[in-house]
């Protein structure tokens, strides 16, 4: 049965892992393929290693909290960090269980940097498509002004007939307007 449960662990896509005394105890094939690392040197690891310093202190609270059977969400996205320095931003599924009769967390890590990446260009796509709108839209603006103004100047010079003084001093108000 064991070794049933290895094969499945080798053959999950993400990583698949196991912390318990905040040290890892169990890892799937996949984070030494994506992080760097052999397994002798990931098993026993403290795993706050490989998360970035700015949300250790998030992930860290989590697993006490989980631990301690407090309330904490079951899925978070963080960031962790390769052997080589390399940022990676993960989305995790962590759960409290018990390994060899001690309680533990475990957990599965999904890259979801394509994702992000995906995210980020749909983003800067929709940025440039309104900045192009509102170029458009102020091109056209400004060409309707401009005609709007010769209109005025030709009405003010009476080459549409004479105007009653009122109303060139209206053609006055307008043209400064525009």
């Amino acid at each position: 049965m064991e070794e049933e449960y290895k094969r499945l662990l080798e053959e999950i896509r993400d990583v698949y892992f196991v912390v318990q005394d905040e040290k890892i105890v169990l890892v799937s094939s996949r984070l030494t393929e994506k992080f760097g690392y052999n397994s002798d040197e990931i098993v026993g690891m403290p795993f706050m290693e490989l998360i970035a310093p700015e949300v250790c202190g998030r992930v860290q609270g989590f697993y006490h909290k989980r631990l301690a059977g407090q309330e904490v969400p079951g899925q978070y996205e963080t960031i962790m960090i390769t052997k080589g320095g390399d940022r990676v931003p993960v989305e995790t599924s962590v759960w409290r269980t018990e390994y060899r009769g001690r309680p533990a967390v475990a957990g599965i890590a999904q890259d979801v940097t394509e994702r992000e990446r995906r995210q980020s260009e749909r983003v800067r796509a929709q940025e440039e498509e309104r900045k192009r709108l509102a170029r458009a839209l102020h091109d056209e603006t400004v060409q309707e002004l401009l005609l709007v103004c010769h209109r005025l100047q030709d009405l003010a010079a009476g080459t549409y007939g004479e105007l009653p003084e009122h109303a060139l001093d209206n053609l006055g108000e307008l043209q400064q307007l525009v």
